[in-house]
């Protein structure tokens, strides 16, 4: 075991592997040994090794607490539940348990349940200052960010060094307080790590959302730098870094999500004139709206074969590379409707009634910032009594029961096509922050944004208007969480009758 330990601490996860093998054929009732090769499966990525050999530990050793973290690493949050019950009660005086139950229970959008963990997890050691960052991160999450900031703070007044515990703040200080505010700690958290992509990743964004985008861009690439960011067969070619490169091949990959790669597509144009041939990789959901502009060399959907190719760039990457500021930014639009959908909207609606579709709520599976940026439909209610107006849903997944007068048009939207086709027949888009808002700016359609007290960084600060889309009107959040005031901003505009 100390020579595999050795073998693994110099990345020679292989031969450890082997040699603890080899070991448990003589010895095949040492927990010890089966607890040793899960680890090290679990290591090299092999999941259902590594769970079968931390169960046989546990098994041979039911009294042993070992296994318990790496058994509940090595599964999804729903998963380790139970395992985390169970080596609570084994452990009854170590936090450890109840801590990563709580931020289990945070993962699956049960933030009562990880507030109570976190709370348990104090009352067990009260000076262990990873109880009260899991309280702090649990109470954000709930977007109670006054007793978030508290319970951060005791955490680094009881380890000042403690770096998940910056961070976290700088999260939570960015929607309480603002970006400049946060900045602050987020370069605490650098100073205590370096080389941590997060606390980069997050700096860069700051200060793009203060308009700070020299600085901004440089710092936003330390997200390349977090873990399973760049695949491997992408990693071990070449970043392209702004040369020419006339007679080879760039991947020009989808990095995020769905509207960042609308976003980002419009610099296709200026990598394309450095040189030779362009794959784009978008999200399979844009591969019609893409293959449909006709002035791509190749689209391929993320997962499909990418080809051979010499050079690779995140598509996010080409701000820094092109050292982007927002009175130099290329103006939409810089993509067309393709018309390849068959949906046409003239039956559903008076040819005088101004056509208006709604989005009210963005991807739940990203909790944290579906928190901040959605709302109810009920928040909607005032528009809809609007004169003269017919409304289309254009949310997916749809919902169960709307109100009269808003036609669901979730079942057609197929794809970025599709929906692309459905607003060229639209008079507006009504809007919170969401893919849809970078389709309609980069189609140079309008689109009349929701955004929170706390936005993302790409829409800055307090301005109505965004440099990236010119057809966009932003409409913000006076109070995080009250959606009255851009409502009611909204509706005074649709209101007057040159709104239409």
């Amino acid at each position: 075991m100390a020579q595999a330990g050795q073998l693994l601490a110099q990345g020679h996860a292989a031969l450890a592997a082997k040699l603890i093998a080899d070991a448990r054929i003589t010895n095949s009732q040492s927990a010890r040994l089966a607890f040793a090769e899960g680890v090290i499966a679990r290591e090299r990525g092999d999941l259902v090794l590594a769970i079968t050999c931390l169960r046989e530990a546990m098994a041979l050793d039911p009294t042993a607490a070992d296994p318990y973290l790496p058994f509940a690493q090595s599964l999804a949050a729903p998963g380790r539940i139970n395992l985390l019950t169970r080596w609570g009660r084994l452990s009854p005086h170590d936090p450890q348990p109840l801590i990563r139950l709580s931020h289990s229970w945070r993962e699956m959008g049960k933030s009562a349940l990880a507030i109570s963990a976190a709370q348990d997890a104090i009352l067990r050691q009260p000076q262990a200052a990873d109880g009260h960052m899991a309280l702090g991160v649990a109470q954000h999450a709930t977007g109670d960010l006054a007793l978030a900031c508290d319970s951060l703070c005791v955490a680094l007044a009881l380890a000042p060094d403690h770096f998940s515990a910056t961070i976290n703040l700088a999260l939570a200080l960015f929607e309480f307080k603002g970006p400049k505010t946060a900045l602050h700690a987020v370069e605490r958290a650098l100073a205590l790590n370096p080389n941590s992509g997060d606390a980069a990743w997050t700096k860069g964004m700051y200060l793009l959302a203060l308009g700070d985008f020299e600085p901004g861009w440089r710092w936003y690439e330390g997200r390349l730098n977090r873990p399973g960011i760049v695949r491997s067969e992408i990693a071990n070619r070449p970043i392209w870094r702004g040369e020419d490169f006339a007679g080879q091949t760039l991947l020009l990959w989808a990095e995020q999500g769905q509207g960042d790669s609308l976003q980002f597509i419009r610099f296709y144009d200026q990598i394309k004139a450095r040189g030779g041939r362009v794959i784009v990789e978008v999200q399979p959901s844009l591969k019609a709206l893409f293959e449909g502009q006709q002035r791509f060399d190749q689209v391929i959907a993320r997962g499909e074969a990418t080809g051979a190719f010499d050079l690779h760039l995140p598509m996010m990457s080409a701000a820094h590379i092109f050292k982007v500021q927002p009175e130099t930014l290329a103006q939409s639009p810089y993509l067309r409707i393709t018309h390849s959908s068959g949906i046409d909207l003239t039956s559903l609606a008076h040819r005088h009634a101004r056509k208006i579709g709604l989005v009210w709520a963005g991807n739940p599976g990203n909790a944290t910032i579906d928190r901040v940026r959605s709302m109810e439909l009920a928040a909607l209610a005032p528009l809809l009594d609007l004169t003269d107006t017919i409304f289309f849903s254009l949310q997916l997944g749809g919902c169960d029961q709307l109100p009269d007068g808003v036609i669901d048009l979730a079942p057609q939207l197929v794809n970025f096509a599709a929906t692309a086709d459905v607003l060229g027949q639209l008079d507006l888009v009504i809007s919170v922050d969401t893919s849809v808002v970078h389709l309609a700016g980069a189609l140079g359609l309008p689109c009349f944004v929701l955004l929170p007290a706390a936005s993302d960084w790409r829409w800055l600060q307090a301005r109505p208007d965004s440099p990236w889309y010119p057809s966009l009107k932003l409409f913000r959040q006076d109070r995080l969480g009250d959606w009255s005031g851009p409502i009611a901003r909204i509706k005074e505009i649709l209101s007057h009758p040159h709104a239409r």
